[in-house]
């Protein structure tokens, strides 16, 4: 009799423990499984992460794709404006008569930037436009009222050599007259006042180094930026 109780007790308590050691073996496949699908869900987004931004009118945006070991949060993001590559073309077409030291066009992730030289836009020492940059100031004015969902921003610059003249006491008024006048004139030729802003800075910009004659011709200019507004 005892030895048929010891056999029973021992049959039942090695059944157990085979259950037991296959419930286990089940749990631990089951989470094997569940660990294989989150990372692989994971790296099937981290893998290949793109960036967008919402764009505003007249602007395409520039997706960034990163792969995961390579994302910098520190990287700047930036939009890349189709509508300054069609203004830089319309503009030079305005000066293909000039010189290339006359003008110059530069674009910037931010705004583009018309340089309009004093040789063709201004007598030395005085801020009233010459009268044969008018025709121009009124097409570069046709171009930018097609764009009107973007700032502009006139700027004057000068050279270094002071000014002390009863109507202009330095280069700072001479550079701020400069920028008002070019301003005026747009908005004579009917860009919109509001979208317009103005900014004198004298010599403390320069293009190049006021260390020659050449040097201090291409400084003293004013400036028309076309910027995107967000």
């Amino acid at each position: 009799m005892e030895s048929f109780d010891f056999f029973k007790k021992n049959l039942f308590s090695d059944s157990l423990e085979t259950e037991s050691s296959n419930l286990w073996m089940m749990l631990d496949l089951m989470t094997l499984l569940l660990i294989f699908f989150i990372y692989f869900y994971s790296s099937k987004i981290d893998s290949h992460h793109v960036i967008t931004h919402g764009s505003p009118q007249g602007v395409t945006p520039t997706v960034h794709k990163y792969e995961k070991q390579n994302f910098n949060f520190d990287k700047e993001y930036f939009f890349e404006d189709s509508a300054f590559s069609s203004v830089e073309i319309e503009l030079k077409s305005l000066f293909k008569e000039k010189q290339s030291s006359d003008y110059s066009v530069e674009i910037n992730e931010q705004r583009l930037v018309l340089a309009i030289s004093e040789k063709i836009s201004f007598k030395s020492a005085q801020a009233e436009l010459l009268p044969e940059i008018q025709q121009i100031m009124k097409n570069i004015s046709k171009i930018l009222i097609k764009y009107r969902d973007y700032k502009i921003v006139v700027s004057g610059h000068t050279d270094d050599r002071p000014i002390n003249s009863e109507k202009f006491p330095s280069n700072w008024e001479l550079s701020a007259a400069r920028a008002i006048n070019v301003a005026k004139n747009l908005i004579q030729n009917n860009v919109r006042p509001e979208r317009i802003s103005i900014e004198g800075y004298s010599h403390y910009q320069p293009k190049v180094l006021n260390i020659s004659e050449i040097n201090r011709q291409k400084n003293r200019r004013v400036e028309i930026s076309l910027v995107k507004t967000w």
